[in-house]
């Protein structure tokens, strides 16, 4: 077999074309670098009206301070706080005063018919009474404590030593009331 050299039996190239052709050679380039500008020029101006109003924002902030302070009466403000800080104190005062009223007010009302209270001391912050009481005999001794033990305000009722007496012919002994927290204030705080 011959091998021949002529120019028609030579099949010429085929290219595949490009994705992306550029007709004219900088045209994309200049395209994307006006739209980059384009930008970024919206960008300032947009900067520079924030920029702005802040500026305004600030001098109107500074107007209203200005006239705050031109419109404050410190001698009123200083007897404002004066009079605040002595309501405070004087809340303070009511919550921690007791009234020894009460604790007469609660004997006189739970002493039993034939009962002598003589001696007795009130421990206001603790909330206890002790009591010297004198009775005709055991019975009415007892009674008491039970008129004790049946009031709402009594959380517990100690008895001392109980002595009869011999000339008088009566018992003598000692009550330790302890009370509700709260019982002798003279303000209840709602």
């Amino acid at each position: 077999m011959a091998i021949s050299i002529t120019p028609g039996q030579l099949q010429p190239k085929v290219e595949k074309p490009a994705f992306v052709t550029f007709r004219s050679g900088g045209g994309a380039l200049f395209a994307a670098s006006f739209l980059l500008l384009f930008v970024a020029a919206l960008g300032w101006l947009g900067v520079e009206g924030f920029a702005a109003q802040l500026e305004r924002d600030i001098s109107q902030y500074n107007r209203d301070l200005s006239e705050v302070r031109r419109s404050r009466q410190p001698k009123i403000e200083a007897e404002v706080l004066s009079t605040i800080s002595r309501a405070r104190h004087l809340e303070k005062i009511l919550d921690d005063h007791r009234d020894g009223r009460k604790a007469l007010a609660f004997l006189e009302q739970s002493v039993q018919p034939g009962v002598v209270f003589s001696l007795f001391d009130v421990d206001y912050d603790a909330g206890i009474i002790r009591v010297s009481a004198t009775g005709p005999n055991l019975t009415t001794l007892a009674q008491q404590i039970r008129a004790f033990q049946s009031d709402p305000n009594v959380t517990r009722v100690l008895v001392g030593q109980l002595t009869r007496q011999q000339d008088s012919d009566t018992v003598e002994t000692q009550y330790s009331l302890t009370l509700t927290e709260g019982a002798f204030r003279a303000f209840v705080s709602q």
